[in-house]
């Protein structure tokens, strides 16, 4: 491969990589480096355009394709023993797995990830993604254990916007174990950190979760003014699942405020976007909400379809 072939292909992946909030240009160079790298023979190359590729499709909601992508890269990167390349192929897997319910899954595969190098930055995005799946399981003291060893991992590799997601997962597993103050704490250094480094989902995430610990403690318009703040910087980062999660919980206010229809309309833009994002067990979790609200408003009809509904989902996610 020539130096202008060298340098053209290197210049379409930085290009693409660094426009992570504009998905079609992305797409667009990401593709054309693949189609480069195949032309010239360039093995790495191509894998390290359908690893990206891959991670831009599950952020588009296109898990299927995410799959194909990254099981093509993962053997490519194995072809040529690439070891740090297929460990950032596995951390994308397990979190595939992760968005996918299979959560076994995602832990067999992330801690594979996690022994497969020595690389620090691989490391803690294989611990990061860990720490995740344990938070879905409820195993709290796992999560909380993966997470400050990912944090430990990406202060080696010196890495600011790994370590401010990974301050946000932890203020999320601190919050679920009712560790409101120490969560407040974590979570408004990780808003910072992420404003630092313009890292828009890591700053949504402890917004998002900063609005649940005002919802809990009645201080409810500024809950409302976090929540909106993290639904804003989901959408710059074109997140489904996380607009979902912030639709839900402001529906969660509403109804404490007993705006039911507001809540109603809340819960419903929230399984749109789960829907979108094909995410299983958070769709069902929003049906089940609405069901409760028909319930409690007397829709009784409306409510027992929106639980049939949740028990249909429950059924495919178990078969998957």
């Amino acid at each position: 491969m020539t130096n202008a072939v060298y340098s053209t292909l290197s210049n379409l992946i930085r290009t693409a990589t660094a426009l992570p909030h504009h998905l079609d240009e992305a797409a667009l160079s990401f593709s054309r480096a693949i189609e480069l790298s195949i032309q010239n023979c360039n093995v790495t190359g191509e894998a390290n355009a359908l690893l990206h590729i891959g991670d831009l499709f599950m952020r588009r909601d296109r898990l299927g394709d995410a799959g194909v992508a990254l099981d093509r890269a993962q053997t490519l990167y194995k072809q040529t023993q690439n070891i740090v390349g297929e460990t950032n192929v596995l951390n994308c897997l397990g979190w595939l797995s992760i968005r996918q319910d299979c959560l076994i899954d995602a832990e067999r595969i992330l801690r594979t990830a996690g022994a497969n190098t020595s690389n620090a930055l691989a490391q803690g995005s294989s611990l990061w993604y860990l720490g995740c799946a344990y938070t879905r399981m409820n195993q709290l003291e796992d999560a909380e254990l993966a997470l400050s060893k990912a944090q430990k991992k990406y202060e080696d590799a010196q890495n600011a916007s790994g370590k401010a997601s990974v301050l946000g997962h932890l203020g999320v597993v601190y919050f679920r174990q009712k560790r409101f103050h120490t969560a407040t704490s974590v979570l408004k250094a990780a808003e910072k950190l992420s404003k630092k480094v313009n890292n828009s989902c890591a700053e949504a995430i402890a917004l998002h979760h900063l609005g649940n610990i005002y919802t809990e403690r009645g201080q409810w318009e500024i809950a409302k003014s976090s929540l909106l703040r993290a639904l804003q910087r989901y959408k710059e980062a074109h997140s489904s699942p996380g607009q979902g999660d912030v639709h839900r919980s402001m529906g969660d206010l509403l109804l404490y405020q007993s705006q039911f229809d507001d809540a109603l309309r809340a819960y419903e833009d929230a399984q749109s976007f789960h829907h979108k994002a094909q995410w299983i067990s958070e769709e069902k979790e929003d049906i089940k909400k609405i069901g409760e609200l028909h319930r409690r408003n007397g829709a009784f009809e409306a409510a027992e379809n929106a639980f049939e509904s949740a028990r249909i989902l429950e059924r495919i996610r178990t078969v998957v």
